[in-house]
């Protein structure tokens, strides 16, 4: 037990940060991935490649757990529409994570402020 409250203790702000962006993730939908990678980049120097990297396992940890509770509380979920989106988020994640090599950390970082701003503006707009 006190070994596990010196790791809670050294990596407070770590789990401070996958708090956040488990409620965010839970409560949204989506947008965990983005407080995850803007957390670790922006606030704790993590390179962008690393950072995204990492928030892959983080969403897919926070998701199950969200889509656990959302069917014990009796959330609707649209089945119809989870098996082709899983294949193409398959489909589309493999092919993301070959290409992250192929580009630096300034390209990758104006890829990711790009989407967030476009999401944005899509969100504001409709």
């Amino acid at each position: 037990m006190e070994k596990l409250l010196q790791i809670a203790k050294e990596k407070k702000n770590f789990i401070i940060l996958g708090a956040l962006s488990g409620l965010i993730n839970g409560l949204l939908g989506s947008g965990g991935g983005i407080i995850f990678v803007a957390g670790t980049t922006l606030i704790m120097r993590t390179e962008q490649k690393k950072a995204q990297a990492s928030a892959i396992p983080a969403m897919l940890a926070f998701s199950i757990i969200s889509a656990v509770l959302y069917i014990i509380r009796g959330t609707p979920i649209q089945t119809e529409i989870l098996i082709p989106v899983v294949l193409g988020s398959a489909a589309g994640g493999i092919a993301g994570a070959l290409l992250l090599s192929k580009f630096s950390n300034n390209v990758l970082r104006y890829i990711f402020a790009a989407m967030i701003i476009f999401a944005g503006i899509r969100m504001l707009c409709s």
